[in-house]
């Protein structure tokens, strides 16, 4: 199953005997059996027919919508689960906060886990990295043993601060990342980050949607209006993962240069539309990369987006007490 990323102007997706057609100027540009379709994600200026989305509720196909520059506008789901079960289990645990710091702390210490591996393999001959790989060990450690929320979430801060601090030396040298900078992003690193998690934000909310919890309500992320909560805890595992390991192979590789930027009336560092095509390939390969996942009794090998789905339905397991909730960890 994949996605579909419909992020061309005067395009326009119909659906034909079972398939989204894609339709540029007029012409028809291409055809994708829905049946092996996720979801669609639309950008901008792209139409999309009635039929489609009627087709795609049906078929439990959702659909996305983004601004040309990845601002998150809304999406359709078909209908949500029929079992009430999940979300009464849910909303039991997110009450109890002893509950909430056992299952955060599982997710902070997989997420600095993550970024200290993701340092070591793009590891330089620098002294601080030594440190910093260092510190980054012992922040797990103190995650793993914290008292409340508010202290996790201070752990969190000071290991992403220290993780980040180390990109200019993971990146060529013709990228300057003066550190992270979200609303807007300043620059072509920090663009292609908040573009990055934007995209895996949803590749997660689909997930949580689909196996019946309440995106919106959340055990580390405290709920605030139209924040998907429980959708950012799962994403805290996946960030270095997917997103960050994309970003250092995009640069490296020069897959993207600093043609496929450019600077908004806004001042805000945005990806061409021809960029923004690449990093998407990028982004759905990544996706689509198969690694070891372990269940209890088995390993097997699935992709990074069905091991989504997977730790989502781990996670209700746990809420349920059926089993214990394994975060993805990098070995």
């Amino acid at each position: 199953m994949s996605v579909l990323y419909a992020a061309t102007g005067n395009s326009r997706l119909e659906y034909e005997d079972r398939c989204i057609v894609v339709y540029r100027d007029g012409k028809r540009f291409s055809r994708f059996p829905s049946l092996k379709l996720d979801k669609i994600v639309v950008f901008g200026n792209v139409e999309i027919s009635t039929k489609v989305i009627t087709n795609c509720l049906q078929e439990g196909i959702d659909i996305v919508f983004l601004s040309n520059y990845g601002r998150y506008f809304g999406r359709l789901q078909g209908p949500e689960t029929k079992n009430p079960e999940v979300r009464r289990i849910q909303y039991q645990i997110t009450a109890n906060h002893e509950n909430c710091l056992a299952f955060a702390k599982l997710f902070i210490a997989a997420k600095i886990h993550n970024c200290r591996v993701a340092l070591q393999r793009h590891r330089e001959e620098e002294e601080s990295f030594d440190k910093t790989i260092k510190q980054l060990a012992d922040l797990k450690e103190k995650a793993q043993k914290a008292k409340s929320l508010p202290e996790l979430r201070g752990i969190e801060g000071i290991a992403s601060k220290e993780y980040f601090s180390h990109f200019n030396y993971m990146t060529p040298s013709d990228f300057v990342f003066p550190g992270r900078k979200r609303r807007p992003p300043t620059d072509p690193i920090n663009s292609l980050l908040s573009f990055g998690y934007t995209l895996l934000l949803y590749d997660v909310f689909s997930a949580v949607a689909e196996v019946g919890l309440d995106p919106y309500l959340g055990i580390l992320h405290e709920e605030k209006y139209g924040r998907p909560s429980i959708a950012l805890d799962l994403i805290e595992e996946y960030r270095p993962i997917i997103v960050d390991m994309l970003v250092f192979m995009v640069l490296n590789k020069k897959v993207l240069q600093p043609r496929d930027f450019y600077t908004s009336d806004e001042g805000a560092v945005l990806l061409s539309d021809d960029g923004r095509k690449k990093y998407l390939e990028q982004y759905e390969r990544r996706m689509l990369t198969e690694t070891s996942y372990k269940t209890p009794g088995r390993l097997e090998k699935t992709t990074y987006r069905r091991t989504i789905l997977r730790q989502a339905y781990s996670l209700v397991r746990a809420f349920k007490g059926e089993d214990e909730y394994r975060p993805i960890m990098l070995k």
